[in-house]
């Protein structure tokens, strides 16, 4: 299973090139902070305060009604794990951060199987940063009281602006769960000033759902290509064991049914990831590349003399993406 970690820095662009990122990382859920909007559908959980998300964006559907009303985190159960979604803005106060952890911690305590992500505004040695500040200190407090281990290796920024960064966009995960997990620090462009997490598990645990799958939304027949005297013929021939009990007689009858179509009907083909989302074209393809390319040049080159000339390359091409990207969405909305 893939999960995908990422601040959208409430950038409507950021959302829309994530809508195909996902396709093309084969990406089973996104868990998001910043979120530029909510998308509303049932596979969409969001926090009170709509800065926290987690969005069940491949054929792994929710597996219990997810966490509604709550500031700052939200949490949805999926293929067995409770994935959480954090997000705390700088504007709040300390004693306010504390009490937000403290319920925070208290609803992971009566969970099991957890991964708590997203971007708490803290600093910390402990996941690569220079200096551990109040913030930091008091999310380390807190959540030492819980079987969660800390995922974020390395020195690798997770947010980089105009030539600074900082690595404030964590993962935390049960510890039943760490040897299952591949984390990393992706390189994928997000046209967010975040970088994107890469969170890769291990055959996690199926389990009942509680929204349909989309692949048993697909399941079933062409009716076009029915022929009726095939499926008559096999419908007749239904042996009634008069004898059975109901519940067997219905299972009985159900399996009956499905033989007959799949000898008179081709069977649809299941659903497979899209290449693409709809509006997606060559010129926005090549536009990406080339924030990607000017992106990784100015980090290469930080030091360089003509460092500022390559941010202001990086700044117009990221206008030139934003600018299409948005005016795209304005034709088809």
């Amino acid at each position: 299973m893939r999960v995908l970690q990422l601040n959208l820095n409430h950038c409507e662009a950021a959302q829309e090139l994530l809508t195909q990122t996902v396709i093309e990382q084969k990406v089973d859920i996104a868990i998001l902070s910043e979120q530029y909007r909510n998308l509303g559908t049932e596979n969409w959980s969001s926090d009170q305060t709509k800065k926290a998300a987690v969005w069940a964006c491949g054929c792994k559907p929710f597996q219990s009604k997810p966490l509604s009303g709550q500031a700052y985190y939200t949490r949805a159960k999926i293929c067995g794990i409770n994935f959480y979604s954090c997000y705390i803005p700088p504007s709040v106060q300390q004693n306010e951060y504390e009490r937000i952890l403290d319920n925070l911690v208290r609803d992971i305590a009566n969970t099991t199987t957890n991964i708590v992500a997203g971007d708490f505004n803290a600093w910390a040695i402990e996941w690569g940063s220079t200096h551990t500040n109040r913030r930091g200190d008091a999310l380390l407090k807190a959540f030492s009281t819980l079987d969660i281990v800390l995922l974020n290796t390395g020195n690798k920024n997770t947010f980089e602006k105009n030539g600074r960064g900082s690595i404030i966009d964590i993962t935390f995960a049960s510890s039943s769960l760490v040897r299952k997990i591949n984390w990393q620090v992706s390189d994928i462009y997000t046209h967010s000033d975040h970088l994107a997490l890469l969170i890769e598990i291990d055959n996690p645990t199926p389990a009942k759902e509680f929204f349909p799958s989309r692949k048993a939304q697909t399941r079933g027949w062409k009716v076009d290509t029915l022929d009726e005297d095939v499926f008559k013929q096999i419908l007749d021939s239904n042996p009634n064991n008069a004898a059975a009990e109901t519940e067997q007689q219905a299972e009985d009858l159900i399996r009956h049914i499905s033989k007959a179509c799949d000898a008179a009907m081709c069977r649809k083909r299941q659903g497979t990831h899209r290449k693409s989302v709809y509006w997606w074209n060559d010129e926005i393809e090549v536009l990406r590349s080339e924030c990607h390319k000017a992106r990784r040049l100015c980090q290469r080159r930080r030091q360089s003399t003509n460092y500022a000339v390559l941010q202001e390359c990086f700044k117009r091409k990221r206008n030139d993406l934003k600018k299409k990207l948005l005016i795209l969405h304005f034709k088809l909305s």
